[in-house]
């Protein structure tokens, strides 16, 4: 007997038109937050239209909360990759070859100077043996300061 699988699974199933089960809530909440707000503040004062917009505010939030999306995230995944990129991470850094000051040590007094370099031949490259020659032949890109 064959049975159907679902393809896309990642997809929120919709409940009401376009609207799915978690974009539902948090429009219910930044509802009746605003208008609790409205009912409580247009009790005490006589509102203007300016003050009953800026009363509807919590639910443009909640409407921002359920519906934007910035590269395949709602804003909650946002906001959480944002700080822990901020609060959590080490900030990257890329090296590059021959850009800025060689690594200098704080502890210890560097100077740095430049002395004429001796390309070694292929006989005094075979030549040296012990490990310290080859360590100093490789740091050296096969050329000898003197």
């Amino acid at each position: 007997m064959r049975f159907k699988v679902p393809q896309d699974i990642d997809r929120e199933d919709k409940i009401f038109w376009f609207v799915s089960f978690r974009q539902l809530i948090y429009l219910l909440i930044g509802f009746f937050a605003s208008y609790g707000l409205y009912t409580s503040v247009g009790k005490l004062y006589a509102l203007n239209l300016i003050e009953s917009v800026l009363l509807w505010f919590p639910l443009g939030i909640a409407a921002a909360f359920a519906f934007f999306t910035y590269q395949e995230m709602t804003l909650v995944q946002f906001i959480l990759t944002l700080s822990e990129q901020l609060f959590f991470r080490p900030s990257r850094r890329y090296w590059q070859m021959g850009s800025g000051e060689p690594l200098v040590s704080v502890t210890q007094s560097f100077r740095l100077t430049e002395a004429p370099a001796q390309v070694l031949t292929g006989k005094e490259a075979v030549a040296s043996n012990t490990i310290e020659n080859l360590a100093a032949l490789l740091d050296s890109h096969g050329t000898k300061s003197s």
